[in-house]
């Protein structure tokens, strides 16, 4: 079983979050950006962003970054299971997810509440077709722990036509 390297996947997380800032940047519909990823409170509801629209609507956005070209996205339902902590999509407060296929230029934009329940719905369904994934990490040289998410194909939102999910190609930055 392949180990994850947390150093190494925050490094690539950083690069997406750095082209979706970019993005966001050179939005026409957006008039301010709140730059949280260092903020401790933002971080223990995972949220990236605070984007304020034109229309004065603002919006809280968290980012994920995939450099997998798989067909699969991954949602994380326990983050680890040695310290019972729940996975990021379960606990975000974010608006919206940025689910950043970095080596693919392509961003699924979710609105985050809908895609819970679009999940909820679909995971014994998920399960039953082999998509629960124990993934083990690594987060030091002699610490490692074990999440647990759903690897399913990304064309699901292709063939289901969802209106709280859009796909977008971005040319942004270089590849990881």
């Amino acid at each position: 079983m392949r180990v994850h390297n947390f150093v190494q996947s925050f490094k690539v997380g950083s690069i997406g979050e750095e082209h979706i800032l970019q993005y966001l940047q050179e939005s026409d519909t957006v008039e301010d950006i709140q730059d949280v990823r260092s903020d401790k409170a933002y971080q223990k509801i995972d949220v990236d962003f605070v984007v304020t629209m034109t229309t004065g609507e603002v919006f809280k956005i968290e980012v994920k970054t995939d450099t997998y070209k798989s067909g699969n996205i991954y949602y994380e339902t326990m983050s680890s299971v040695e310290t019972d902590s729940i996975g990021c999509f379960e606990k975000t407060e974010a608006d919206f997810l940025f689910y950043y296929f970095v080596n693919l230029q392509t961003l699924y934009v979710f609105s985050m509440p809908e895609y819970k329940v679009w999940f909820n719905l679909k995971e014994a369904d998920f399960k039953a077709a082999g998509y629960q994934k124990h993934v083990k990490n690594r987060a030091g040289k002699n610490k490692q722990y074990t999440s647990i998410g759903y690897a399913f194909p990304y064309a699901l939102f292709d063939e289901e036509p969802l209106p709280w999910v859009r796909k977008l190609t971005v040319q942004l930055g270089g590849l990881v």
